[in-house]
This record gives C-alpha cells, structure tokens and sequence, in this order.
C-alpha cells in the first residue's frame, strides 16, 4: 500500500513541464463518492425528475451497474427527462451543490496530489464519465483548467434529451486523454492516471504512472497482479471503525477533562486555572486519539497579542479540537444565539470562560454593528473565540487585519456584562 508521501515522491522525483499530463478521474478519486447522488436529489427537489421518472433512472443504473445496459444508454435515459430545461440553470445548480454539498468531499490527499502536479507544471486535467455541471466547479476550485468529460446536448440554449457521442467512458476516457496529449504536446507513455475503478482500465493501461486510488476490491486485485501503487484515502467518505472509536473517543474526552480539572477547582477555588488545565488537557488528549498533528506558521502570534478575538469558520467537530490546540488557555467562547440548543461537544462557549456571550440572531442579520466578546478580566484578560458556523468572513481587499484592544476598566460594558466592538467582517459573505 502506498503512502501518500510516497505518491508526493513520485511527483517531485518527475521530470517538469507540461510534457507530463497528470490526469485524474473525479467520482470517488478526487471526491469521496459520487456527485450524481447530489445531482438526482435536486433534479428531484427542482421537480426536474418525477417519482415515475426517478424509477425508470434508478432502474436504468441498477442495469449498468449489473452489466445489462451501456454507459451511453443509461445516460440517454437521464438526459430525457431534462429535455426542454434551459443549460445555463444546471451551470447555477452545479455551482450551488458544490459550495453546499460536494466540496467537502474532495479528498485533502487528492488535492494534495493535484497542487504538486500543478507545481512541476505538469499538464493537469480531470477526465470523468460525469458531465461538466458536476465536474467543472471542483476543477476550479481545485486550479484544473482541463476538463474532458461527457456532455449533453443543447441547442439554443436549452437540452434537447440527447447525449453527445461518444461520451467519456472506457475507450472514450482513452480518446480523451490522446487529445489532450495532442493539444500540448503531453507524451502519455511518461504520464500519470489517477482512479478507483475498472471502468478506466484501458487508460490506466494507456499511461506510464497508473496510479490505483481509494480502489474498488476488483481494481485493487488488477493493481496487485500489474504491480500498479494503490492508495487508500481515509480522510473523507464512510469512516473506519477504528476511525469511528476514536472519533467517539475524543468527543468524549472534553467531559473526561473538565472532570479532571474540578480537583483543581475544589484545591485552590480558582476556575480559571481549572479550566485553563481542562482545557489543554482535551486539546493534547483530543488531538493524540485523532492522529492531528498541527504545523502552525507564525504560531507566536497565538500568544503575542492577548488578550484578543480569534475568528475561525466552524465545519465539523474537528475544529474545536483545533481551537483548543492553538488557543489552549483564557477562552471565552462566542456563537449564536441558537449554538445553544446544540449538542455539548458543538457549543464552543461551553466551560471555556466565565460566561458564554451569544449574539441573537446568529448569520441571519446581514450587516450587524456590533458583537459580543467574552469579558476581559484585570488578571490579563481572556480571548474570545468566534465561530460564525460555515459563514466566512469577507476581509478587506488588500488584506490588512486592523488591531482592536479592548478598552480598559468597565468602559464600554453593555448591561449584560459584554463588550462591544465594531465587526470587521460582513456575517454571511464568502470571502
């Protein structure tokens, strides 16, 4: 099994240019599972496909996925029912699936993998059996300018019910690729292929650096017997067991550890250095049971500046794991008003401060003066963690972050005992 460190290795030990291609499948090589899934969910949400119509589908995939019916047919049975639908909307929705759905699929090896090619200046592209509305945003995000998949056909603007011929399947992927070899002057027998299935095989065979990744049981035989590298990427998708024991395991250490801190409590009477030690103690506990191991650039600015407002993004249950690895001591948290019907291991104001300040209303204020930050005591003061839950905030164009210290003494506490100072942020915005 190979590492991806190993698969880096390959890469930088490759010669640079764009006389390399580094072609990548999509579905289940560059993103855990597959796109169409999010796709058929809002064909059927939009009232695109009808429940008579979402049976003949499913229908149609059970009999390719059996063998009984070709890649092309079971497309065509798809593309009929969005006859008469303008392109351009499924352009949008693609768009909108992929910051809502799809982006957080993408493999962090994958893009890893994607980012060392783009570096040798290697002609990168992703070659999938899917179409371009589910491909061509993760190809952006991911600064792939070459995208070969199969497309449907439109005239004056609207899909007719019609696939174009041949579609980017099998011999199709081969052809694919010997065009874009073509085109710039990429030479194949010196290239790579990334994917996880047999439906590529014969351009995995096609090139000179196949590459097996996240494998299905057939192609990972194929792979032993050619002595292809085979990867496997537990970042994404269905989690292990061992990985879910160890999720289970970290999330319950946060009451492990504020447990082993009430001695501390009870000894000295002081619950600032309770939870000061609670917290550490979940942040190393935490971070060892997951296998996270931080590389922090400028990490003295954790320390230099305090007391002071940390904003992170919330995405899932790592990040308060993050959090506490990088901040460590003198928390209070900050949130929305409505984190507080959440569950204990989510609510980031939770033990870590003398209160937790809550801003009603959450993102749903779309330009919001002030908000809230966790008090700032006289024996050095607190740091406030803002996690405004998947909402980015919008920096100003040229980057530059102004510093707000706190006002000293009571000077500008509100009546419930917070501070306030002006946002620098637009609560909502992508930035």
């Amino acid at each position: 099994m190979a590492s991806i460190n190993q698969l880096l290795q390959d890469i930088e030990d490759s010669p640079e240019g764009p006389q390399i291609a580094a072609i990548f499948d999509f579905d289940g090589t560059i993103i855990a599972g597959y796109s169409a899934v999010a796709f058929i969910r809002e064909q059927v949400r939009r009232g695109d496909l009808a429940p008579r119509e979402l049976v003949e589908l499913v229908r149609a995939m059970s009999n390719f996925g059996l063998g009984n019916l070709g890649f092309s047919g079971m497309m065509a049975v798809n593309a009929q029912f969005m006859r008469g639908i303008e392109e351009e909307t499924y352009h949008d929705v693609g768009k909108q699936l992929y910051t809502k759905q799809i982006a957080r699929l993408i493999y962090p090896e994958s893009r890893a993998l994607v980012n060392a090619h783009l570096a040798k200046g290697h002609t990168v592209a992703i070659i999938s059996s899917a179409t371009p509305y589910q491909v061509e945003p993760a190809a952006a995000d991911l600064g792939i300018d070459h995208v070969l998949c199969t497309h449907l056909e439109v005239a004056d603007g609207k899909f007719t019910g019609g696939v174009v011929s041949p579609t980017c399947f099998g011999q199709g992927k081969v052809d694919a690729a010997e065009s874009l070899a073509e085109k710039y002057g990429a030479d194949l027998d010196d290239s790579f292929f990334y994917s996880d299935s047999t439906d590529d095989l014969q351009l995995l065979e096609r090139v000179g650096h196949p590459k097996a990744l996240n494998p299905s049981s057939k192609l990972a035989r194929v792979a032993h017997d050619k002595q292809w590298p085979v990867a496997r990427f537990g970042s994404r998708g269905r989690p292990s067991v061992t990985q879910f024991i160890r999720s289970v395991a970290a999330t319950s250490s946060l009451v492990t550890s504020f447990v082993a801190g009430l001695p501390i409590l009870a000894l000295t009477g002081s619950r600032r250095d309770s939870q000061n030690f609670s917290f550490s103690l979940f942040a190393d506990t935490a971070s060892a049971l997951i296998g996270m191991d931080l590389d922090v650039k400028g990490e003295e600015h954790l320390w230099s500046h305090r007391p002071a407002v940390f904003v992170f993004n919330h995405q899932s249950k790592a990040d308060i794991i993050i959090v506490a690895k990088l901040i460590r001591q003198d928390i209070a948290g900050i949130g929305k008003q409505e984190i507080k019907k959440e569950t204990p291991d989510s609510r980031h104001g939770a033990g870590t401060g003398r209160r937790g300040i809550y801003r009603p209303g959450g993102c749903q204020e779309r330009h919001p003066r002030h908000v809230a930050t966790g008090g700032c005591d006289e024996k050095g003061g607190k740091v406030g963690g803002n996690g405004p839950g998947g909402h980015p905030y919008r920096l100003p164009q040229n980057g530059a972050i102004q510093e707000r210290r706190l006002p000293p003494g009571d000077a500008g506490r509100r009546a419930d005992g917070a501070r306030r100072y002006p946002q620098r942020g637009r609560c909502g915005a992508q930035g």
